[in-house]
């Protein structure tokens, strides 16, 4: 994957960036994420898709794929490590809400304990993507707090209510209690993954330190 993302960087710019360079390792980088992402969550479109749960699982992504762009955590060593941990996380969210329903309480209870997660601990980046610009942390503390304000309240207005979204033609999608909870335990699954993610980190850095 990473020579082809090279490949596409060198052709982007014509050649005119080293290749050693940090600006080039950087596109790099991206190109290769981009790819890793589009991969995986293509997987778990068709996958859902042959369950039957396809638009519930764009919901999901609606949810989680900003929380996580803005909050970061944990994330896995290895591509499949990290589809595995997603893919959990979406069955997770998806057949959990068949088993039982989040009350009023612990929808706002999720809502509060997660903007206090974001306000003392967000964004917990790791070594191979490091935040050091302190206006880049701020921007993305308010906009993981903006976002998950704004679920929070999705959240508790579908407890209450629901409605009907026609996409095109006769294709609908009816929202409801069941997508109140699913967003709900995502909210909840970003805020858990702040500190697993810190502390991952620094066991790696501890690692590290006692092999020099």
């Amino acid at each position: 994957m990473k020579t082809f993302a090279k490949e596409i960087v060198a052709k982007a710019t014509n050649g005119t960036i080293d290749e050693n360079s940090l600006e080039f390792r950087r596109m790099v980088f991206g190109i290769e994420v981009i790819i890793s992402e589009l991969s995986k969550f293509t997987m778990y479109g068709i996958i859902f898709a042959l369950l039957g749960r396809f638009w519930e699982y764009v919901f999901a992504v609606a949810v989680l794929a900003p929380l996580r762009v803005y909050m970061g955590g944990y994330h896995a060593k290895t591509y499949w490590g990290c589809f595995a941990a997603t893919l959990s996380t979406f069955f997770i969210v998806l057949y959990l809400p068949e088993l039982f329903t989040l009350n009023i309480i612990a929808i706002v209870g999720i809502t509060i304990v997660g903007l206090g997660a974001i306000c003392w601990l967000a964004p917990v980046d790791t070594a191979n993507i490091p935040i050091r610009d302190l206006k880049v942390r701020r921007r993305s503390k308010i906009r993981a707090f903006v976002v998950f304000s704004i679920w929070g309240v999705v959240s508790v207005l579908l407890n209450f209510s629901e409605f009907t979204l026609n996409l095109w033609g006769n294709m609908y999608i009816h929202f409801n209690q069941y997508h109140a909870d699913v967003a709900s335990l995502t909210m909840l699954i970003t805020t858990l993954l702040l500190p697993i993610g810190i502390l991952n980190e620094r066991v790696i850095a501890s690692k590290k330190s006692s092999n020099i």
